[in-house]
């Protein structure tokens, strides 16, 4: 079996080898189309190109590098490159190497629309693929008008498919490819997620602090500036849900369970439309210097669990044992008086 694998890979490579040189010959031949194809747009019945079977090529001259402008000094070389790189093709050139017009393969009739390549070398005594027991390899190409389509058809045996090194090498490529993108994908979306999460807390933050600063600014707001705190904040005994307010007195702790934290305050509504923490609007007197009873609210902070994130309620006036939720997404909240 291994044996039968060298065989079929060395053949592979001259197979590609030959290919390669009918495509080196091909571009030269793009690279003069005066020389292959007459005023009429179509391939001319004689050309520098073209190589009888049991012709000489071109003699190559001195140096093939750059390469010539004449086309029988690039004929020349071409034949001289295929000589270097396939085994044995120097004792071919004249016998088995043909380059002619051709209606189909092996005719070489000067007619058609096709311009066939041969190209030929030598195998292994008992090396051929196929228990074929023939030493020769060809490699006819065929090439249409102006270059615009070029099949391959091999008489001693057509190559279908991949080999199986070649089909282990293009998936451990794709695999390495597809790893890659991959890994890119998700350390851009891990990117992306985080900077979302990072936004979020941030416009979080933002809010949290522009919701206290209102709330906290209303404390010990009075109506009447000459009333003092003591007439306009009576004193009130402690409640379920705050700490006793004495006389004067607008803020203190709120009462909380275990690991919650919160405060309560208290103020008198402004004159005109108002609202408490909760949004619910708030009743006033018309008369803007008339006296009314203080709003009480409460701010308390819930710790996260396992089934819900931490969150910063409040709620005003007929204080409850959760408010409504302002804040979302907290992790921690501290009070210092």
């Amino acid at each position: 079996m291994q044996g039968k694998t060298i065989q079929y890979t060395a053949d592979s490579v001259e197979r590609n080898k030959a290919a390669m040189l009918g495509s080196n010959l091909l571009e030269s031949m793009r690279a003069s189309p005066k020389a292959l194809y007459d005023v009429k747009d179509q391939m001319a019945t004689q050309s520098d190109f073209f190589k009888a079977k049991g012709s000489a090529f071109p003699t190559a001259p001195s140096s093939c590098t750059p390469l010539p402008d004449a086309v029988k000094d690039r004929l020349g070389c071409w034949a001289e490159q295929a000589k270097n790189e396939l085994p044995g093709a120097g004792d071919l050139l004249k016998s088995d190497y043909y380059i002619c017009r051709s209606s189909k393969p092996g005719d070489c009739d000067g007619k058609g629309s096709m311009l066939e390549i041969r190209l030929a070398w030598r195998g292994k005594q008992g090396a051929c693929v196929k228990r074929r027991r023939q030493q020769r390899r060809h490699l006819p190409l065929l090439l249409h008008p102006q270059g615009r389509a070029m099949s391959m058809n091999n008489r001693s045996r057509r190559q279908s498919g991949l080999s199986m090194i070649e089909l282990l090498v293009a998936l451990a490529i794709s695999s390495f490819l597809i790893l890659g993108i991959t890994q890119i994908y998700l350390d851009n979306k891990r990117n992306y997620l985080f900077q979302q999460g990072q936004a979020g807390n941030q416009e979080n933050g933002r809010f949290a602090m522009m919701f206290l600063d209102q709330q906290l600014s209303k404390v010990g707001f009075r109506r009447r500036a000459d009333d003092p705190n003591e007439f306009a904040f009576k004193a009130l005994a402690k409640s379920a849900f705050c700490e006793e307010f004495k006389a004067g007195a607008t803020l203190v702790p709120a009462i909380a369970k275990t690991g919650q934290a919160g405060f309560c305050y208290r103020y008198q509504p402004a004159p005109g439309e108002v609202y408490d923490c909760e949004g619910n609007s708030i009743t006033t007197p018309s008369d803007p210097f008339g006296s009314t009873d203080a709003i009480i609210a409460r701010i308390l902070f819930i710790p996260p669990t396992v089934d819900a994130p931490g969150t910063l309620t409040c709620s005003a006036q007929d204080l409850k044992d959760r408010g409504e939720e302002i804040i979302s997404g907290l992790v921690d909240f501290k009070r210092r008086y």
